[in-house]
């Protein structure tokens, strides 16, 4: 996982899906723009494309230094104690936001 992750970093100049995957794995605003700009054919060399793939590339590469990997289909979850005291102590309680799975 970790070397397809940073081949996809190392290749987001040279390759459209290597590009693609970097840009839905970071998923802001300027991600949506570079990809829609790839995915109407401007090619990869364009300069403005080029500074728009740069910020994801650095941010993965950073993720990837600090140990964190993109696995599709996970979450991040936060814990907490029970506040309520109907949790025994091998038990967990995890609640799904609907409006942030959707964003």
């Amino acid at each position: 996982m970790v070397e397809n992750a940073l081949g996809d970093a190392n290749s987001v100049f040279s390759s459209k899906r290597a590009a693609l995957r970097v840009l839905v794995n970071h998923g802001e605003k300027d991600g949506l723009t570079a990809a829609r700009m790839i995915l109407t054919g401007i090619p990869l060399d364009e300069t403005y494309l080029q500074n728009r793939l740069s910020i994801p590339m650095n941010d993965e590469k950073k993720s990837l230094k600090g140990g964190r990997i993109h696995i599709p289909d996970s979450y991040y979850l936060m814990g907490t104690a029970d506040p309520t005291g109907i949790l025994k102590s091998d038990e967990v309680c995890i609640i799904l936001s609907f409006w942030y799975m959707h964003q």
